[in-house]
């Protein structure tokens, strides 16, 4: 019973090895020149971004977005608990209706 499970993952582990492997030498890659050239590619990308206030007003816009959605998700998810602090398992308790329009 474990030998087929256990077999998959190696078998997983195994096929993916390439891509794991280019993964790696692409991250020692970045580093390398991030290490080398990384002042001058943030003074590049610093040039791409708006001005500082319109900038600074797009991410506090943003942020409330987020706080917002996290608050209510956060909500939801606690309403599915019980006084012990068990999830209460049913088919009314499902999270995207909490998002639904």
């Amino acid at each position: 019973m474990v030998q087929p499970v256990l077999q998959g993952h190696i078998i997983s582990f195994a096929s993916n090895l390439p891509i794991y492997f280019t993964q790696f030498l692409l991250a020692i890659i970045f580093i390398y020149y991030f290490l080398v050239d990384g002042k001058k590619m943030i003074k590049e990308f610093e040039g791409l971004l708006p001005e500082k206030e319109v900038s600074t007003h797009f991410f506090q816009e943003l942020d409330l977005i987020y706080k917002s959605l996290f608050r209510v998700f956060f909500s939801q998810l606690s309403a599915y608990r019980d006084h012990r602090g068990n999830w209460i398992p049913s088919a009314r308790h499902t999270l995207p209706s909490a998002f639904a329009a």
